[in-house]
């Protein structure tokens, strides 16, 4: 069934992404598409090409692996403890997490860095993780539907063109995999430039409705890179 689109702050004047800037074929299901770098990828009439995977999934269907914002492996669970760019500090006692890296108030870097892309390092090729402005794209601008692929749940979004791609409702990973097959959980590349440096910008879904959530750095997302 099509959900109802609910999209916070879609008036927001966004940044652009500063690092934005091999064509061949490759068949899925039977299909034959094109692909940057050996990666199938579909033309949804949007400023961006989406791949038709998740980084780490071979399939549409498939979940893939889950990463913090901003680094580049997979972790058996995600924790401030081992999340690549924080530390701890402590003041009167008190434990409060600080960043190495991406710190709003310090370095100023809203978008991540090339080396610090998971689609940029594991794809290559122009391939690279979404700007909240284009997640906040194809949530406007194509339609949305809830179906299962191959006992998948997940969300067929069909673009201006007709042409769809599939996002699997893949959860998200912190000590254990949460809400696998309920909701899905997409991480940007990007901070929000007036908020806390603890938080990304995330595109997320479940069943009824498809949103803009923050979320924490430390989590396990999955990813759908883009490229143009």
């Amino acid at each position: 069934m099509c959900v109802a689109i609910m999209c916070v702050g879609c008036e927001q004047n966004i940044p652009d992404d500063p690092n934005s800037n091999k064509k061949g074929e490759n068949s899925t299901s039977g299909v034959t598409q094109p692909t940057e770098n050996n990666h199938a990828y579909v033309d949804l009439g949007l400023s961006v090409k989406w791949a038709t995977c998740n980084v780490g999934a071979s399939e549409p269907e498939e979940y893939g692996n889950y990463y913090a914002w901003g680094e580049i492996t997979p972790k058996s669970t995600y924790s401030w403890d081992n999340y690549k760019w924080s530390e701890y500090d402590y003041w009167d006692g008190i434990r409060d997490v600080i960043f190495t890296k991406y710190d709003n108030e310090l370095d100023y870097k809203y978008f991540l860095d090339k080396e610090d892309d998971v689609a940029s390092v594991n794809w290559g090729g122009k391939w690279r993780m979404p700007t909240r402005k284009e997640q906040q794209e194809l949530i406007n601008k194509c339609s949305w539907t809830w179906k299962t692929k191959n006992d998948i749940n997940g969300f067929e979004v069909k673009g201006p063109n007709g042409n769809t791609i599939f996002l699997p409702a893949a959860g998200s990973m912190q000590d254990q995999l949460n809400k696998a097959g309920m909701a899905g959980r997409y991480s940007s590349k990007e901070l929000d430039p007036q908020g806390p440096s603890n938080t990304s910008f995330s595109l997320e879904f479940n069943m009824a409705e498809v949103d803009y959530y923050y979320q924490f750095r430390y989590e396990g997302y999955t990813v759908r890179p883009v490229f143009n």
